[in-house]
């Protein structure tokens, strides 16, 4: 985990928590969030497929509404590529699953 670069779908209050604990792991920190957040010093990315591609994990720590249903799509996924970490600490929803499970077949 240490020194690894860290996505994170949503800085609310439990985003914010997992950034400031990659900090300690001298993770560097992007976002994507519905606006660019002030006061702070991550990078922001307004398109998740953007984010996706320049990290090496990408928690997913949004809230699950229309918008967010299957956030993490096949573009997500193939951005974040074979070697990413994925880690849904939301719903289950927010994960497109059968197009997770295609990709992971196909490596």
């Amino acid at each position: 985990f240490s020194g690894k670069s860290v996505g994170i779908v949503g800085l609310g209050r439990i985003g914010s928590a997992i950034a400031k604990r990659a900090e300690a792991f001298n993770c560097s920190i992007s976002y994507h969030s519905r606006s660019k957040k002030p006061n702070t010093n991550y990078k922001y990315y307004s398109n998740i497929v953007d984010l996706a591609a320049d990290c090496q994990i990408l928690f997913v720590a949004c809230a699950l509404t229309e918008e967010t249903h299957h956030i993490l799509n096949r573009k997500v996924i193939d951005a974040l590529g074979p070697k990413g970490i994925l880690i849904n600490i939301g719903r289950g929803a927010h994960v497109d699953e059968p197009e997770l499970v295609s990709a992971l077949l196909e490596g």
